[in-house]
């Protein structure tokens, strides 16, 4: 145990657990307090009496130190790259906001496809900017914004088409007035016209036309349709007249719509101007007019008709009227002799280029005569009445049946015959029954 124990006199046992010699605390000036923790431990295990190894192990005061400054060097180095590497992501990651106001909202779309920028459209209407364009944006051009972000615009739908607009008076404006008033308020559907005018200057105002009979200067909306019509003054007399007697109509026609000229037909007949061909113009050839002057031409209807007098003529004659269809009939009359005519269906005088005209012709056959029918079958009677009442003639008669030796269903007496009477005259006639035989009529007188 002696011997164990000796073996550790002298020496120092270090904090690793080893031990060395000890050696011989050198005189010194005041040390640092981890000197003076050294020196004491040395002091102290020199008291237990360690004895000191073979070899001697010097302590290294600043590897501490040092350790902590690698440390922190590495430590610093790794923050660094990694702020470098999130400034390059960012710089990479972000993109500059551009300028859209006043440009085309599509515009803006394909710069958000390109640039994985969502983008988000709040429609308004706005007098300011036309349809589809961008109003405002929610960041200002210049910002940066990173990938993925969201962009909102504000974008126009155009100018509300149900305001209601306050028409100027345009009676007291010019065209130009006009269009700058139309720009201004962005009356999109007023139109303006122009149009030549005897009666106004050029420029001033001639009428107003709305599209649809409901709308009023009150309730006219920007919607609404609206055709305004101003003066282009008077036309330019430039268009020579030609020559077109004996020329077809549809030669004028033509003429008349290549040169915006108003044309009035009048007709007549003419014996040597073929039909539809002109007899004479109202304006001379060679004379120069404006577009929309009105003239007047006379056009042939071919060789006329004229109907005649038939009360001039027989009836016999009036069948042998040329280009004249008559039909000729006679009729019963108190009052025009016979022979006479009563009426004729078309006015004398009247002019007819048909080919073919038509007439219907009455002569009198002067009063009725009544013929004495006695001696006359029944079954004649019909006939013979009926020519009167065809002719006009109001007449009619009775028939009794008496008993006579006559041959049945003869006419026996009559009371008017052999005499001309009136338009509405009865006639009494009697008929045989033929029921008596001769020699008893003999006997009975």
């Amino acid at each position: 145990m002696n011997e164990f124990l000796s073996q550790f006199s002298g020496m120092n046992y270090n904090r690793t657990g080893e031990f060395s010699e000890m050696s011989d605390i050198p005189d010194a000036s005041p040390a640092s307090d981890s000197d003076s923790r050294s020196t004491s431990a040395r002091v102290s295990e020199r008291s237990v009496g360690i004895i000191a190894s073979e070899h001697e192990t010097e302590l290294d005061r600043g590897y501490n130190k040092r350790k902590l400054v690698r440390y922190g060097v590495i430590g610093g180095t790794v923050i660094m790259v990694a702020i470098f590497l999130y400034l390059i992501v960012s710089i990479f990651n972000q993109i500059t906001v551009k300028n859209f106001i006043g440009t085309s909202i599509n515009d803006a779309k394909t710069w958000g496809i390109t640039n994985k920028v969502s983008i988000e459209i709040e429609s308004v209407y706005n007098n300011g900017f036309d349809s589809n364009h961008i109003i405002a944006q929610s960041q200002d051009s210049g910002k940066k914004i990173r990938k993925g972000s969201v962009l909102a615009f504000q974008v126009s739908l155009g100018p509300d088409p149900e305001e209601i607009i306050k028409l100027p008076e345009f009676e007291s404006m010019n065209t130009t007035q006009i269009y700058a008033w139309k720009d201004i308020n962005k009356a999109n559907n007023v139109n303006v016209m122009q149009e030549n005018s005897d009666e106004v200057e050029i420029n001033q105002f001639i009428r107003k036309d709305f599209s649809n009979p409901s709308i009023t200067e009150d309730n006219y909306t920007r919607k609404d349709g609206l055709l305004i019509y101003m003066s282009k003054g008077q036309f330019e007399k430039n268009i020579t007249v030609p020559d077109f007697r004996g020329k077809f109509k549809r030669e004028v026609d033509t003429w008349a719509r290549q040169n915006k000229i108003d044309v009035v037909y009048l007709e007549n007949s003419s014996g040597n101007i073929p039909k539809d061909c002109i007899i004479s113009q109202e304006i001379e050839v060679g004379v120069k007019i404006a577009q929309n002057t009105k003239i007047s031409f006379v056009v042939s209807t071919g060789k006329a008709v004229i109907m005649p007098n038939f009360s001039k003529m027989t009836k016999e004659e009036a069948t042998t009227q040329e280009d004249i269809s008559v039909t000729v009939k006679t009729q019963y009359s108190a009052t025009v002799t016979y022979g006479k005519m009563i009426s004729q269906s078309v006015p004398v005088g009247r002019q007819f280029t048909d080919e073919t005209v038509k007439v219907f012709v009455v002569y009198s056959e002067g009063r009725p005569f009544m013929d004495d029918l006695v001696g006359k079958s029944e079954k004649e009677l019909p006939a013979y009445f009926y020519d009167f009442t065809s002719k006009g003639a109001a007449i009619t008669y009775n028939i009794t049946y008496v008993d006579s030796s006559e041959s049945k269903g003869q006419v026996t007496w009559m009371s008017i015959y052999n005499q001309y009477v009136e338009m509405n005259t009865c006639v009494e006639i009697r008929v045989s029954r033929g029921n008596l035989s001769v020699n008893l009529i003999t006997e009975g007188s």
